[in-house]
């Protein structure tokens, strides 16, 4: 079975109607290119296709990242709708992690950032070595020692 033309809605069914257009037009623009011989015109072609193709990109990172959130939420709210707390945290967290700090510069106590990757990890063990290895507390907490009853426990008797 042979297909012609662009198959719309199958694979990309959140791309809207809009950014469709805008992909038809970029492709007329392109066909537009492809048959002129006029070097003055394509130039002027190839800056309308340029401009076309940046709006369709735009139109679709935008569309994707609608839908996206879209579709998260429904999640969420079946999650909820179930009683599925750990979903909800799971997507919700997901959401609000998606760029999260790995990225994000380790500096050393003079506020310098540190940027080998050696000396990054020789910060973290000198910052887990400050913030873990504490004195022992001056007046330490001493928990009362939990005074045990005696439970009289009578098993029901067996009927015969």
């Amino acid at each position: 079975m042979k297909v012609f033309g662009m198959k719309k809605g199958n694979s990309k069914d959140w791309l809207t109607k809009h950014t469709w257009k805008a992909i038809d037009e970029r492709q007329e623009i392109k066909n537009k290119i492809l048959n002129t011989k006029s070097a003055r015109l394509k130039n002027q072609l190839n800056a309308a296709y340029k401009a076309k193709d940046k709006e369709v990109k735009k139109s679709a990172r935008r569309d994707k990242r609608t839908h996206h959130l879209e579709e998260k939420a429904n999640q969420v709210e079946q999650a909820a709708h179930r009683r599925d707390l750990n979903r909800v945290y799971k997507i919700t967290n997901e959401l609000c992690n998606a760029n999260s700090h790995q990225n994000m510069p380790i500096k050393d106590k003079d506020g310098n950032t540190i940027t080998s990757e050696k000396r990054q990890a020789e910060r973290w063990v000198q910052h887990f070595t400050e913030v873990l290895n504490r004195p022992a507390p001056k007046n330490p907490a001493h928990p009362q020692e939990s005074t045990w009853t005696s439970i009289q426990i009578h098993l029901p008797r067996r009927k015969s």
